[in-house]
């Protein structure tokens, strides 16, 4: 049976990459130019293909929230602000709002957002 394995562009551009290396049609240097990394790194992603197979070069971090996330508790207080009092205001002039009057600091491309309605 066939396991199936997710990867990002980026992700498979290295395993062709490192597959060339494998197969000697490519030096390590050359790899680590054109992935933009350092033939160090390229070793250390030629030894994880070697021990964990393609797998090996699927970020560790996919599936995981990210560190930088807000607390949900922290969403839904800023949502309900914004519900209450900028609910009609574009992103750009509700941010800076929640600056000026509520000393909450959070980016337009929050997905926050998107789930204000």
């Amino acid at each position: 049976m066939e396991e199936t394995i997710e990867m990002s562009t980026k992700e498979l551009t290295r395993f062709s990459v490192l597959t060339g290396v494998r197969e000697k049609t490519l030096t390590q240097v050359k790899a680590a130019q054109l992935l933009g990394i350092t033939d160090r790194q390229v070793r250390n992603l030629l030894n994880l293909l070697e021990n964990k197979g393609p797998q090996g070069l699927v970020s560790k971090k996919r599936g995981h929230p990210s560190n930088r996330r807000k607390s949900q508790v922290f969403k839904e207080q800023v949502l309900s602000i914004i519900r209450e009092k900028y609910n009609d205001f574009g992103p750009t002039l509700t941010k800076e709002k929640l600056k000026e009057k509520h000393e909450i600091d959070i980016s337009i491309e929050t997905h926050m957002w998107n789930s204000r309605h």
